[in-house]
């Protein structure tokens, strides 16, 4: 017998009759597990030219909605109004900066916007919130993004002059506030203050639509200037999706919700901009005659109930943990046996945060618990039963719902009041159930726990 060490990429390991042992950590070794965790962030949103970014959908595997999108902001002319919508940790923003980086390059002038920035996601939502808001997005993002300052001019400077001269209530209101962000800072965060203001605006949002319109007219104008004549312009406002509720008030916040996407539609529509909103992936059961580009999660199996591979989309997503391990790190996380890393992609469901999520747990678990690479095949048992953990206990309402929606492939009923969408958009949310496209859409539940919604349906059964 024979033995020996040798040198793998500055790493050391043992050889034993030409088979190489784990072993314990090297500081090198520590210093991977470190950097490696960093680079699987499940809430970092990655740009197009990251090289980390897996063009998943662009890649011909699946629909693509952000090409989708693109083609119709191009194609309709002066302005349209777009509404798009994916699942907390789908990579949602990371798509809207491809289709902000490919409009960009086919000539238009792009502003991005992060909707959390102006409203609060636990209060209800009002239209006229939502056109001040609006406007002082661009405006910000006009100065921001392309350099364009209005200075006393700003949006946030002429809702101050619109609202102390037309209004008392307001100008109450209004007694400490010392300039046009004040009122940025107050919508946000005074219920007080957009109480009133909405009392005020309520009979008045045509007029604050006009006010808003003039606006974008001065912005575009300045936009055409900077970039070209005839520039299509674009305004990118994500995180409305965001505006979900609490656990007191979600009834009422998704109501709100529901009555500005039914009965403002056109009032949404800014002049001469393409808008690009974000809304919750619940709205297309409230308003399905509502047009929605909505991505979906990686999809794995190739039809509803049908667990055969899509090995097209396997492979992407199996690239999609080498550029996120990069080459070295793949081979000293998964070893001899890269097959393992099909587990955490089946125990995602196709769901990329939880993809990374379970790369981050088993990284974790070799510094702090086994001290060896590769990973042994318990530790990413061990991660894989962690991140179930984490979706349990379900309730005896929620399995039965789930056990529905596994069986029918669809989420949507006909007696879909408040109480139901709340329990649906709280279940979508939680990523318990997934949404999957090909060619039709279809929901599933989350993999990991399928055995557990059966066991509680027999159990319901039986006491029956």
């Amino acid at each position: 017998m024979s033995g020996g060490t040798s040198a793998i990429g500055g790493f050391t390991s043992s050889r034993l009759c030409g088979k190489v042992l784990d072993m314990a950590l090297s500081d090198q070794d520590r210093q991977l597990l470190k950097d490696l965790y960093r680079q699987c962030d499940p809430n970092e949103p990655l740009q197009p030219d990251d090289p980390r970014y897996e063009p998943i959908y662009a890649g011909g595997h699946c629909e693509d909605p952000v090409a989708r999108l693109r083609t119709h902001i191009e194609w309709a002319g002066a302005e349209s109004l777009q509404l798009f919508s994916g699942f907390q940790g789908s990579g949602k923003t990371t798509e809207l900066y491809r289709l902000r980086g490919d409009l960009k390059t086919n000539g238009a002038a792009v502003l991005y916007a992060d909707a959390l920035e102006y409203l609060n996601p636990s209060e209800p939502l009002d239209i006229s919130d939502l056109l001040l808001v609006l406007a002082g997005a661009f405006s910000d993002s006009l100065k921001k993004d392309h350099q364009i300052d209005f200075g006393r001019d700003s949006w946030w400077a002429r809702a101050t002059n619109y609202l102390t001269t037309t209004s008392v209530e307001v100008q109450e209101v209004q007694a400490g506030l010392k300039a046009g962000i004040d009122i940025k800072l107050a919508l946000k965060e005074s219920s007080t203050f957009r109480q009133k203001l909405r009392a005020f605006l309520e009979t008045r949002v045509g007029e604050l639509k006009k006010e808003v319109g003039k606006f974008i007219g001065d912005g575009v104008k300045a936009l055409r200037a900077k970039h070209q004549e005839n520039a299509p312009v674009v305004l990118i406002f994500d995180q409305l999706e965001r505006i979900n509720g609490s656990a007191s008030n979600e009834n009422e916040v998704i109501a709100s919700v529901e009555r500005i996407f039914a009965g403002h539609l056109k009032t949404l529509q800014l002049p001469l901009i393409h808008a690009v909103y974000t809304v919750p992936p619940w709205l297309p059961m409230v308003l399905p005659g509502v047009d929605i580009e909505l991505l979906p999660s990686l999809r794995l199996w190739k039809h509803h109930g049908d667990l055969t591979r899509d090995e097209l989309v396997w492979k992407a997503a199996r690239k999609l943990i080498t550029l996120r391990l990069r080459k070295e790190g793949f081979a000293r996380l998964f070893g001899s046996r890269p097959s393992l890393a099909d587990d955490l992609i089946e125990a995602s469901g196709g769901h990329f945060r939880d993809l990374l999520r379970l790369l981050r747990e088993v990284l974790v678990r070799i510094q702090t618990q086994t001290q060896t690479l590769p990973a042994s095949k318990h530790v990413f048992e061990a991660a894989i039963q962690r991140l179930r953990e984490q979706y349990l206990p379900l309730s005896d309402e929620d399995a039965k719902r789930l056990s529905l929606i596994e069986k029918t492939g669809d989420c949507v009923r006909q007696d879909s009041g408040p109480a139901e969408v709340s329990r649906i958009s709280r279940l979508l949310n939680d990523h318990l159930v997934l949404y999957f496209s090909n060619g039709g859409d279809w929901y599933d539940i989350h993999p990991l726990i399928r055995e557990e919604v059966k066991r509680i349906v027999r159990r319901l059964n039986v006491k029956e």
